[in-house]
């Protein structure tokens, strides 16, 4: 990925301290917390590709910007420590703010997003298939601003107001408690809403459940990412999918 800088190790010792580390966030069958949470330090450094839209959350409306979230994780401990770098990430929680100023997060797995109201496994299931649909032009700083944007509102859709026992009926960003117009106030233009539809139409496909990493702070707004797998640690996490059932949903 064009965004995360892949690390190699030349020691072998090395690489079973790191693929360790991995297996630790990866293969937690039950998502469960770990006693002893890895975290980063990041910051907020700017925004990527993506447009301005208008969210109404309950009777909340409030301009965002919907896209590629740039941060620097500059330390962190355990696999924490695998990302320091630049990275893109995607938010989970439209309650809170990017932080500019060096920031502490956890890294926990995907049903513990966002720290306000966590996804769950369901929920967390139809993410995977989202990234998975995708196939990292999410992160392609080259990737058009509406495709960007559409995937953002996708995520935010599915953490807030999917419900998975009614599958895709229930993906619709102009109803329920969740709804997205742009800045102006107008229904989202016609290429953010067809990118929109094709991402909605790829819930339930129950994609394998790995590659991604949570970033929890109570303090500033949670992200999601991508987690660097060079060398034997991608094979650490091809194999390691998480085995948690899910009902499929469409």
């Amino acid at each position: 990925m064009g965004v995360i800088a892949e690390r190699r190790s030349a020691a072998g010792d090395h690489d079973m301290m790191k693929m360790s580390r991995l297996a630790a966030v990866i293969a937690v069958a039950g998502f469960a917390v770990a006693a002893s949470a890895d975290v980063v330090e990041m910051k907020f450094t700017g925004t990527g590709q993506g447009r301005n839209v208008k969210v109404t959350i309950g009777d909340k409306s409030m301009g965002v910007f919907a896209g590629q979230l740039k941060h620097t994780i500059l330390s962190g401990t355990g696999l924490g420590a695998d990302l320091v770098g630049d990275h893109l990430t995607y938010c989970t929680d439209l309650y809170e703010y990017v932080k500019s100023s060096p920031t502490a997060y956890t890294i926990v797995t995907l049903p513990e997003m966002p720290d306000s109201s966590p996804m769950g496994v369901a929920r967390a299931g139809s993410v995977y298939d989202l990234f998975a649909w995708a196939g990292g032009q999410q992160f392609d700083p080259a990737v058009s601003k509406d495709f960007a944007a559409a995937f953002q509102i996708a995520v935010w859709e599915i953490v807030t107001d999917y419900d998975p026992s009614t599958g895709g009926a229930s993906l619709d960003v102009t109803a329920g408690a969740l709804r997205v117009k742009d800045s102006g106030g107008g229904p989202l233009s016609s290429g953010i809403s067809g990118h929109l539809a094709a991402m909605f139409g790829a819930v339930g496909a129950d994609s394998a459940r790995r590659g991604i990493v949570g970033l929890r702070s109570f303090g500033a707004q949670d992200q999601i990412t991508v987690i660097p797998a060079p060398g034997p640690i991608a094979l650490v996490a091809a194999s390691l999918a998480l085995a948690a059932p899910r009902r499929r949903n469409r």
